[in-house]
């Protein structure tokens, strides 16, 4: 994301901290810390990821209620595992979400091999007002998702559309949303859900007529991991847009 005017420019050290914590919600029954390769993650390499991006540390759970709930506890200054004091951009990330949230009172299925995953950011480093500009956050979000969907899956590129304020779609049919949320001035967690690798006969019945996946739209599974990277790299590059269109309205 966005870098500071002192390290503008520069990434962060290629190896992110990396640290992984054990289910129900990231209590940490199994905490362990590493770095690069080392980290446990099966399609996730958190080296690669900080190397592409510039998130700083990565929490990698293998199941969470919500990962936004955890972000907006980090934020808050409550211990996650630990998770006391992280390096950010914190990029959260779940394999399996039991009770994954979205807009109001909606909530978001999370099929097995999706991307579940939120970042927490410095508002300040960022050079953005999270509550003034929580709409255009949004859809900068969902349009990341389009870009990254669009760059690694040209053969479906012309299916994937944004739809405000921040959701995406494919042939009318719901692919991945967005949650923002703003728990102190200076934090802003930005939630994402893609339906990945699953198949929508695999959702709940209620929701299988109305959502599609990306295995669904190729017929085939998908590099996960690329597609998480190409959405915080288009993630970066839409929020520094609206940094600087701020930044030269105030100029005026």
């Amino acid at each position: 994301m966005q870098p500071d005017a002192a390290s503008r420019g520069r990434r962060p050290p290629k190896s992110a901290s990396y640290l992984s914590v054990g289910p129900n919600t990231g209590e940490p029954c199994t905490v362990s810390r590493s770095t690069g390769d080392n980290a446990p993650s099966v399609d996730v390499n958190a080296s690669r990821v900080a190397g592409a991006t510039c998130i700083a540390q990565i929490a990698h759970l293998p199941e969470a209620a919500s990962t936004n709930d955890l972000a907006v506890a980090v934020a808050n200054g409550e211990a996650v595992g630990q998770l006391s004091d992280p390096m950010l951009p914190l990029l959260i990330i779940a394999d399996r979400q039991t009770a994954g949230r979205g807009r109001g009172a909606k909530h978001w299925w999370t099929g097995p091999k999706c991307l579940a995953f939120s970042v927490l950011l410095d508002a300040q480093q960022q050079a953005i007002d999270p509550r003034r500009q929580s709409p255009e956050i949004a859809t900068a979000a969902g349009r990341a998702v389009v870009d990254a969907v669009r760059q690694q899956l040209p053969d479906i590129a012309h299916r994937v559309k944004p739809r405000w304020p921040n959701d995406v779609y494919a042939d009318d049919r719901k692919l991945a949303g967005v949650l923002i949320e703003v728990p102190r001035p200076n934090r802003l967690v930005i939630g994402i859900g893609l339906n990945v690798n699953a198949r929508a006969a695999e959702a709940p019945p209620e929701l299988a007529d109305s959502i599609t996946t990306v295995r669904d739209l190729c017929g085939h599974e998908v590099d996960r991991q690329a597609l998480l990277i190409a959405i915080l790299q288009s993630l970066e590059q839409r929020l520094g847009e609206i940094s600087s269109h701020a930044e030269r309205t105030q100029r005026r």
